[in-house]
This record gives C-alpha cells, structure tokens and sequence, in this order.
C-alpha cells in the first residue's frame, strides 16, 4: 500500500530500509522491494519520487545484496542516462555498489575496467570468522617494560587529593544561594 503521494511516504521508506538487514532472508524483502519500484521508480514518475525510489532500494541492497535480481537490476541501471540529475546519480550510485558487490550482476559496460569478476554475494545467513583480532599484537607488553596498571595508582592518589577542594567550592555556592533568598 506504499504510494509516493501518501502521507509521509519518505520515513517509511526510511523505516523499511531500517528494518532490512543481513538475518532477515531475502524472500521476505523482495515484495516490499518490488513495490518500491513499482510504485516509485517508473518513466512516468516525477524526478524527485524516482530519485527518491532508486536511492530506497539501494540503500536495502546495502543491507541485504541478495534481495536484487540481474534482471531488476539491469532494469534499474538503465536510468543512468535520464535527464534529471538526481535520478542519474541514484542510478550510478546503485551501478558503483554492485561494482564492489558483485559485478558479474552488471552488465559488462557497467562493470568498469579491471573489474574483479570473482566477487560474489554470500549466500543467506554465511558468516566468516575471523581467525585472528586485528591489532592483538599491540595489546602484547615488550621484555622489560613496566606494567601499566603501576603508573595508574600514582594518578589515583592524586584525584583523591581534588575531590576535596570540589566539595569546599560546592558549600560556598550554597551559601552564597542561601542569601539570595533573602
């Protein structure tokens, strides 16, 4: 039921693209994607709605790439070449992510130069694990060198020495509020 003149029809968008995200399986978006596009992104459309649509459904193959079709996607990148601006770069913007997504969903045109054809999406809920942290090695002492945890005692006496005069300044605001209400 999602209409480009309903009532604010741009924070349901937002709230839809919110709402999709990698464990949510791919069946389940594609007939709000297909709505989108049916709704928002056809030749008789104004500008600001299809900019609008195509900018949606990029941002839910942001968050879930598989929801997208090469036929869907070929259909969508084909507005690259409108007149108005802010649907041409929608549309180049959904081509620049499925360049770094999967490009073989391109077509070889769309593609670019060097393009690496062995990128793929993952399949519905694969994950990689990593084998490693990145930067562990840094959390590693050195031979040699002190240990942290020593140098962070010494700081403490020297906070302890501060609260006090805090708690002076606290009592002559007091006071000085205690006069004014006279």
């Amino acid at each position: 039921y999602l209409q480009p003149s309903q009532r604010e029809a741009t924070k349901l968008l937002a709230l839809a693209v919110q709402a999709c995200h990698p464990l949510v399986p791919p069946d389940a978006i594609e007939p709000l994607l297909r709505q989108v596009v049916h709704q928002f992104v056809h030749d008789k459309a104004r500008p600001e709605v299809m900019a609008v649509g195509l900018q949606t459904v990029r941002e839910m193959c942001v968050r879930t790439p598989l929801v997208m079709t090469p036929e869907l996607l070929q259909d969508l990148t084909e507005y690259k070449k409108d007149r108005d601006r802010g649907v041409r770069m929608a549309a180049r913007s959904l081509i620049t992510l499925f360049r770094t997504l999967a490009p073989t969903m391109l077509v070889k045109k769309d593609r670019g130069k060097g393009a690496d054809t062995s990128l793929t999406i993952q399949a519905f809920g694969e994950t990689h694990a990593n084998r490693r942290i990145e930067g562990a090695e840094l959390l590693s002492l050195p031979e040699g060198a002190s240990d942290p945890d020593d140098s962070e005692d010494d700081s403490e006496d020297d906070d302890e020495g501060d609260s006090e005069d805090d708690d002076e300044d606290d009592d002559k605001e007091v006071e000085m509020e205690d006069g004014e209400d006279e």
